[in-house]
């Protein structure tokens, strides 16, 4: 089944949340929205399950358009799992899994042994069939989690959205749940998890989606995504990503450094009709003006990320920018210079530049990912 978001937008207000977003996927994988609060992931998570009018753009399953869709048709294809449930009434485990197969016999018609044992036979798969006669408000939060997996199985969509899927839940009950989003995905399943934790989607999914700003500024494998850039600029800190090995496997691993991302600093370097691009703009975490050794952190930016590529340049101009932090009301500088080249072959040395490549200078801004990096750059072209 396939899912396709083309340039959606959404505003509250004249608060403009999302901006052109386009997303697609032809199922058989979990995907990881990863960002901050306030960036848009539920706003996005909405539209998709129809509870928000979209009014530019489009989200379509299959061809088909989901804002003409009403709810119980809606439901064949897109399954919702929240954060958390609270239910009224203490239905059995058994029969609010059978609920979840109201938009196959109707709103108001009673789950019969079929759709009984369909139930059962979810519960079974997710290891909590000896739950089936107990009372849903006699379960554990993350046996509820499973208990709404396998209601969402038994729907029959092969899309399940999940928003933070274990927010509330326990170490354990986590580990079980993200594992069965990961089985659930080997079916075929497309499976949507929106999460704060980089080390959740490092580990539990095929794909990230990295939002900032309203907008998707990353979209592809966990190890590609996942970049000590991305995650300082999502969570204004510095990180530190390093490999573990366990028992054969090898796992990546967040690990935040310690100091606030209050300053950054970049540049762009300049001969004759290309241009040096840097896979990030260089992390500095600590206050600004600071002088270390004779120079300022910005300069010692500069100077490790010349090293770093192998090449030699002259700073001609610098643009101080100030950009919103992901902390309300909280601002950072970015330093953006210009430069030109002097001498030296571009290389990547497996340090924090992963790849550092000359470009034909019109060609520059299809290639930055920030909208903010297009506006330094153009700024610094004129």
């Amino acid at each position: 089944m396939r899912l396709d978001v083309r340039d959606l937008s959404f505003s509250y207000g004249d608060d403009r949340v999302l901006k052109n977003v386009s997303f697609s996927s032809s199922g058989g994988e979990a995907v990881a929205v990863l960002g901050p609060n306030g960036v848009g992931k539920s706003t996005f998570f909405k539209c998709i399950l129809g509870f928000l009018p979209i009014k530019n753009g489009k989200i379509e399953i299959d061809g088909k358009d989901v804002s003409l869709m009403k709810g119980k048709e809606l439901s064949k294809y897109i399954a919702y799992i929240p954060q958390s449930s609270n239910p009224v009434f203490n239905h059995t485990v058994l029969e609010s899994v059978a609920m979840g197969m109201n938009n196959q016999i109707g709103l108001f018609s009673v789950p019969g042994e079929k759709e009984r044992e369909k139930a059962a036979a979810a519960l079974d798969r997710l290891g909590i069939l000896k739950l089936k006669d107990r009372g849903c408000l006699n379960i554990s939060g993350g046996e509820r989690q499973l208990m709404l997996i396998a209601r969402a199985m038994v729907q029959s969509a092969k899309i399940i959205v999940m928003d933070e899927p274990t927010s509330s839940l326990d170490y354990g009950n986590s580990y079980r749940v993200m594992e069965t989003i990961m089985s659930l995905s080997k079916d075929g399943y497309t499976i949507l998890f929106s999460t704060h934790d980089p080390d959740a989607a490092m580990r539990y999914s095929d794909r990230v989606i990295a939002f900032y700003n309203g907008e998707i500024i990353r979209d592809g494998k966990p190890s590609t995504v996942l970049s000590t850039d991305v995650l300082s600029t999502l969570y204004s800190i510095n990180v530190a990503i390093r490999n573990v090995r366990v028992r054969e496997k090898e796992y990546s691993v967040c690990i935040p450094t310690g100091h606030d991302t209050t300053d950054s600093a970049g540049c762009v370097v300049f001969r004759g009709d290309e241009v040096l691009l840097v896979s990030f703009s260089k992390r500095i975490g600590f206050p600004k003006g600071h002088i270390e050794n004779g120079e300022s952190m910005e300069e010692t930016a500069l100077r490790e990320t010349f090293e770093e590529t192998g090449i030699k340049a002259r700073i001609v101009e610098a643009k101080p920018f100030r950009v919103p932090s992901t902390r309300p009301g909280d601002q950072r500088s970015v330093y953006f210079y210009k430069a030109e080249y002097v001498e030296g072959e571009t290389m990547a040395d497996g340090g924090e530049v992963d790849k550092a490549f000359w470009v034909d200078k019109e060609k520059v801004t299809e290639l930055l990912s920030f909208s903010l990096d297009r506006e330094m750059y153009n700024e610094l072209n004129r």
